[in-house]
């Protein structure tokens, strides 16, 4: 989905999704669609992830996904690895890269640290680099920095973020963003979610043959709901406002392009603790 913050990104919420439970091993498989309100066709995306908590606070993931957007079909594979650094501190990786990168990333990682303090408090901060190279554009990449801090109360999270991101090449200098976030945690692995985000996306736009800087809102509900057993139906809901695209690589750099659309999108997944 558009919105990776909102649909599955990163190993941070894979960690916390198998923290819920005790099983060693959890597996999920999923489907997503968007519509865009351009007329554009619809995007696509399969995925899959396989978990193993081998230690406390101990996570590694690798996963999988196919994508269908503007025609191309990407895939992508992952891997992460989430840890605990002493009583109090925690580290995330991951990476990704796309043989195809015609329009995903060619590669993208991220690596995140966090420290918990007392009455429920965690603060961290991040840093995320993509390289785009696909779809006869020229070779360019984005970097973040995020900043972020949460409160947990009782069976609620409270999440609030701050981040940067530049992208290389149209003389654009770094672009502030925010993250809200709010979860109700139920039962042994349920949680309902909603979230609000802003920034600046980087994509392949194989129509004009470079990367396109694209600034997006994001407002999505996100949910994990048990069926009983080790099953667990995991969800989103999410809808997109994308406005002031710009090329940034390519023949066409500094171009404005598009205009203001929406897209909504909705993924719906099944997850096995075993």
């Amino acid at each position: 989905m558009r919105a990776a913050l909102l649909l599955g990104a990163g190993l941070l919420a894979a960690a916390g999704a198998a923290a819920q439970t005790t099983a060693p091993w959890q597996v999920e498989v999923g489907a997503g669609i968007e519509h865009a309100d351009n007329g554009s066709a619809d995007w696509h995306q399969l995925d899959l992830a396989l978990r193993s908590r081998f230690a406390p606070r101990s996570v590694a993931e690798i996963s999988a996904r196919r994508t269908r957007r503007y025609g191309f079909d990407d895939s992508e594979i992952g891997l992460g690895l989430a840890l605990p650094l002493g009583e109090r501190w925690s580290v995330a990786a991951s990476a990704q890269a796309s043989p195809e990168h015609r329009v995903l990333a060619r590669l993208a990682g991220r690596v995140d640290v966090a420290r918990s303090f007392d009455g429920g408090w965690v603060l961290g901060g991040g840093v995320a680099r993509s390289l785009f190279d696909g779809a006869g554009s020229d070779p360019s990449g984005s970097s973040t920095l995020r900043l972020l801090g949460e409160r947990y109360v009782g069976n609620w999270r409270f999440a609030a973020g701050l981040s940067r991101t530049r992208i290389d090449g149209g003389g654009g200098g770094a672009e502030g963003g925010w993250l809200l976030q709010a979860d109700r945690y139920f039962g042994d692995v349920g949680r309902l979610g909603v979230v609000a985000a802003r920034g600046r996306e980087p994509e392949n736009l194989p129509e004009v043959g470079g990367v396109v800087s694209t600034r997006v809102t994001t407002l999505g509900l996100v949910g994990t709901w048990p069926l009983g057993g080790a099953w667990a139906l995991t969800g989103a809901l999410v809808r997109t406002l994308s406005s002031d695209g710009e090329v940034r690589s390519g023949p066409r750099t500094g171009d404005a392009v598009g205009s203001s659309y929406r897209r909504d999108g909705v993924r719906l997944g099944l997850r096995y603790d075993f």
